[in-house]
């Protein structure tokens, strides 16, 4: 996970901790990270303190303020703000759960808009940035034209989105900035921006659109080993036909005479119970990831 906190999301209501994060807390035994003053515990929002544990608190009193709190503790620990920073709609949970992976993995802080314009706390941040580059993640239903004109003020502003919560997290794991060349093998390298998911032998991350918060909980597996990027279904009895698309594209590997045993391999993590992921779906993607035989110089699996 991105320096220099790498400290994974635990979720508590207002009143106690849930026996699931006690337990948690207690294996993970953190010893504290002296890039916020030696904390244990970082509290966001109004959750209880856990006991015995050293914890610093970042409050606001709505997802603008709290996220611009979020900002000014990274910046702090990291030293210096980020160059880049991704920009989200708070009215609509399902486009903004893609960027959680990749703050995970690159460090990159998420600040949130209206779809009225920029909140004060979010104008603050984007300040302290000193002219960053803005990616604002979602179409122009969720976040408007009119406000990407109101961001330029603050940075160079770039959008990536599509229509619905399963092509935009697709949109965001095949993008990249600068962009890649074209013919060329495309990857995410050091001082580009976006995941450039188009290759095989990652790891897939797939979350149901209305459970936003394991977006959150699910980052560190977009950052750590295969890491990759988090697709979003609609459904749990389904996988979205942007999903599909995607895998068949860009993940699915290949292998010719030589077998199996030479091809990359991919890993994908399904979050929540069959309720929110179906065990048909699991079988689908599970099927999807597998080494495919191809015909020749192909690279994708055989028609």
């Amino acid at each position: 996970m991105s320096g220099p906190v790498r400290a994974p999301i635990l979720l508590s209501g207002s009143s106690s901790l849930p026996s699931a994060t006690t337990g948690a807390l207690r294996l993970l035994a953190p010893t504290g990270s002296g890039a916020v003053g030696g904390a244990q515990t970082i509290l966001v929002g109004d959750v209880p303190k856990p006991s015995s544990l050293h914890s610093v608190s970042i409050s606001g009193h709505d997802p603008y303020a709290v996220a611009a709190g979020i900002d000014r503790l990274q910046s702090a620990a990291q030293g210096r703000p980020a160059t880049s920073v991704v920009v989200a709609s708070a009215d609509d949970a399902a486009y903004a759960m893609p960027a959680a992976g990749w703050a995970a993995e690159s460090g990159d802080p998420i600040l949130f808009v209206s779809g009225s314009g920029i909140p004060a706390p979010t104008r603050q941040a984007l300040l302290s940035h000193l002219h960053p580059h803005i990616y604002v993640v979602g179409p122009p239903s969720v976040v408007s034209d009119g406000v990407l004109n109101q961001l330029g003020r603050y940075g160079t502003v770039k959008r990536v989105g599509a229509g619905d919560p399963s092509a935009n997290s697709v949109a965001f794991a095949i993008y990249r900035d600068p962009p890649c060349a074209n013919g060329q093998p495309c990857a995410h390298v050091p001082g580009s921006f976006g995941w450039a998911m188009k290759s095989p032998g990652h790891g897939y991350v797939l979350i149901n659109q209305s459970r936003p918060l394991d977006a959150a909980a699910a980052a560190p597996l977009s950052a750590s080993g295969t890491f990759g990027p988090e697709l979003l279904v609609d459904s749990a009895s389904r996988l979205p036909q942007p999903v599909e698309n995607f895998f068949f594209d860009y993940a699915t590997p290949g292998y010719t005479q030589e077998g199996p045993t030479a091809a990359v391999y991919n890993h994908g993590w399904l979050i929540g119970d069959a309720n929110a992921i179906s065990v048909g779906v699991q079988a689908k993607v599970d099927a999807d990831l597998e080494p495919q035989p191809v015909s020749g110089t192909s690279q994708g699996p055989a028609k």
